[in-house]
């Protein structure tokens, strides 16, 4: 009898104080008053970007370089919002607004100044978004209000631009791009009539563009797994027989596989280490897989009682970034390699292509002159390889590396200048 008492009282307690004792998975990011966060990035020094709508004072772009303790107005957007920002390995900042009249700008001095782009295709323009998936190369998801939706590219800081991809649709919008290797891209798409949305794909570097499935989703968020698997996310759906939720392509058959359905399903992404993160309203809260999607846990320890359809990011600092009403991080890295965020001005500031497929190219800039290798491991640490480049003199370099040896996966590549590591960066390597 007593031993039964005494086993009951352990399960109370343990019930009771495991609350105590739960370690927190997010913490929060202070704000200035009254923002909201519509769009979230962050560079490879560690400084973070935010665009913000007009329930402030105004909108603008504000920007961190204390880690988040402290914010400055780079662009101030006066009623309209920032709704995407992307960050050059140039340095060039990229926003786009609301705003019909300034609808996409640049900064190429750090915030000081902004030019607005008034010759981007189209007529009465708005912008879905921005990416950067190579240095100084940028794309522009265009919707224009009178005749269609448009996939733009501009080599020279906006100067001139090809139009890539071409929709009759103008209440469709170019949702995300991810791209593959030297030639395959993907984008996303969403729309309003029957049967609009899904994804597309190009082999020749986005000259020409197919069909791929998902047919009648809105889909809203592309990613890539270490074995070249892609996921995305379906919000909502314009008809047809499949439902919103969260995909998967798998990369040999080129099917597609529903891994969890709803409607409350608004963002997703894959870490490094292939786990999968998706924010729902309906249930509400962040959750996650660890087993590639097979069975998905909810993760909110820590985080602010808000609701709201908040969006997910992967920072460069390998956290998760939420955000909306509010700013949340978690607080641990969830990479389990030695990826650091540096404020050294020597940097491995291209890895291109990334995915890689074979050849690829690092680019590294030395503030001063000494010795350099790049040293290639894998996430746990091992070796891969060291490319010894000699002494080097102040400036930029670059050195092309053949990854035929590797199998697919993720690796980490890191300059060393004299002996100490400055800098370390990402590789996905796709067969």
């Amino acid at each position: 009898m007593k031993q039964n008492i005494f086993i009951i009282f352990l399960f109370v307690f343990a019930n009771i104080m495991n609350p105590l004792f739960a370690q927190d998975f997010w913490e929060s990011v202070p704000l200035p008053d009254t923002v909201d966060v519509q769009c979230f990035a962050m560079n490879d020094q560690g400084d973070m970007f935010f665009g913000s709508g007009n329930i402030a004072p105004y909108g603008g772009l504000y920007r961190s370089t204390d880690n988040g303790e402290t914010w400055e107005l780079l662009y101030n957007s006066g009623m309209f919002t920032v709704n995407a920002v992307e960050l050059a390995n140039s340095g060039s900042i990229y926003i786009s607004t609301n705003n019909g009249w300034e609808c996409f700008l640049v900064s190429n001095d750090n915030g000081i100044s902004w030019n607005n782009i008034t010759n981007l295709p189209g007529s009465f323009r708005s912008v879905s978004g921005i990416w950067c998936l190579e240095t100084d190369t940028i794309y522009v998801g265009i919707r224009d209000s009178h005749s269609c939706s448009i996939l733009a590219r501009t080599y020279d800081n906006g100067q001139s631009w090809d139009s890539l991809f071409y929709f009759s649709d103008c209440t469709s919008s170019i949702t995300d791009i991810i791209r593959i290797d030297n030639q395959r891209m993907y984008l996303s798409t969403n729309g309003f009539f029957y049967g609009m949305g899904g994804v597309y794909y190009s082999e020749d570097y986005g000259e020409t563009w197919d069909f791929d499935g998902l047919p009648g989703l809105m889909v809203h968020d592309l990613d890539i797994t270490s074995n070249g698997d892609i996921i995305a996310i379906a919000p909502g759906e314009t008809g047809g027989s499949l439902g919103p939720g969260f995909y998967i392509k798998d990369h040999e058959s080129g099917l597609w596989e529903l891994l969890v359905s709803g409607y409350g399903i608004t963002t997703g992404l894959c870490t490094d280490e292939d786990h999968f993160y998706f924010r729902s309203t309906s249930p509400n809260g962040i959750y996650r897989s660890l087993d590639y999607g097979e069975n998905f846990s909810l993760i909110m320890e820590g985080y602010p009682n808000i609701g709201g359809g908040e969006m997910i990011k992967l920072g460069l600092d390998g956290r998760i970034y939420s955000y909306g009403t509010h700013l949340v991080r978690s607080i641990e890295s969830t990479s389990v390699g030695d990826y650091e965020i540096s404020r050294s001005e020597n940097n491995i500031v291209t890895i291109f292509p990334n995915p890689v497929n074979e050849i690829t190219t690092f680019g590294y800039k030395l503030k001063s002159e000494g010795s350099v290798q790049v040293k290639i491991f894998a996430t746990d640490g091992t070796p891969i390889q060291i490319l010894n480049e000699g002494y080097k003199n102040k400036g930029s370099h670059e050195v092309t590396y053949n990854s035929s040896s590797l199998d697919a996966g993720i690796y980490y590549c890191s300059l060393v200048v004299d002996g100490a590591v400055v800098e370390t960066r990402k590789m996905v390597v796709v067969r």
